[in-house]
């Protein structure tokens, strides 16, 4: 088998942070000879989406998805059933691209019209997690926040398990990072409608702790007795206002009084 040294030179460039005319240059070169497809010896832009990725690549990103967006988001070295998982969506959140996630989240709602937000992320195959469920599960409120203005949905995986329920049971079991749990609570309340909880018997069974914890009107709102807290709608409505692509920035630079940002939520 004979080795091509540009397999190993286009993830170093990319990585070096190269302009993207030479990392196209590069691309366009046989790196896998001892493939049988032709198309398959070259780096595709799926293979090369997931290194911009990897080394933060902003522009390399931006060019590949505005150039090649059906082929960027297709899962690398995947044939045939390509579009059931959010490959490179899920490989953003893990590394906290913010930039490119929400490239990726533009790409793939044009060629996906929606839904690409709201597919099974791949690290876990088979277990129905979404971006969402795994933005969740790391605690990264700002991509939460990102993917909620995107479309993203509490769709439950396999077990019934929504992103709501993973961060109430991360929130029960205590421990540390309870400042990051509060903040993915936080948006997954501005957003989201009131669903059925897999852990709603755990909020019911151990009221007088929640209501310590979240106070009774959301509480009472997440268990379907009452309707959303007026600062919550105050917020939702703010919210819709603003443009998915810089809301994490905007949101903080809003001049938001203190009793309408926090008074619904655990962030006080």
């Amino acid at each position: 088998m004979d080795y091509n040294p540009v397999s190993f030179w286009f993830p170093r460039a990319v990585e070096n942070q190269e302009p993207v005319w030479k990392l196209e240059e590069l691309r366009a070169e046989k790196c896998f000879e001892w493939e049988p497809e032709p198309e398959d010896q070259y780096y595709t832009p799926s293979n090369a989406l997931k290194y911009a990725i990897m080394y933060d690549h902003i522009a390399y990103a931006r060019y590949l998805l505005s150039h090649f967006p059906e082929e960027s988001i297709n899962v690398p070295v995947q044939k045939g059933n390509h579009q059931a998982y959010s490959y490179h969506l899920g490989l953003a959140i893990m590394h906290d691209r913010r930039e490119i996630l929400n490239l990726i989240l533009e790409a793939g709602q044009k060629v996906h019209c929606g839904s690409y937000v709201n597919l099974e992320h791949y690290f876990a195959p088979g277990d129905g997690n979404t971006a969402l469920h795994l933005a969740c599960n790391l605690l990264k409120g700002d991509l939460v926040l990102i993917l909620l203005t995107h479309g993203a949905t509490s769709i439950p995986n396999k077990y019934g398990q929504t992103p709501m329920d993973m961060i109430l049971t991360r929130i029960a079991s205590a421990g540390d990072n309870m400042k990051l749990k509060i903040r993915c609570l936080d948006h997954l309340l501005l957003f989201e409608p009131l669903i059925t909880l897999e852990t709603r018997r755990t909020l019911e069974e151990n009221h007088e702790d929640w209501a310590a914890i979240m106070g009774e009107d959301v509480l009472a709102y997440l268990l379907g007795k009452r309707p959303a807290p007026l600062a919550m709608t105050s917020m939702r409505r703010i919210l819709q206002q603003l443009p998915p692509l810089n809301i994490v920035r905007c949101l903080q630079q809003l001049q938001i009084p203190h009793i309408v940002r926090n008074s619904f939520s655990l962030g006080h």
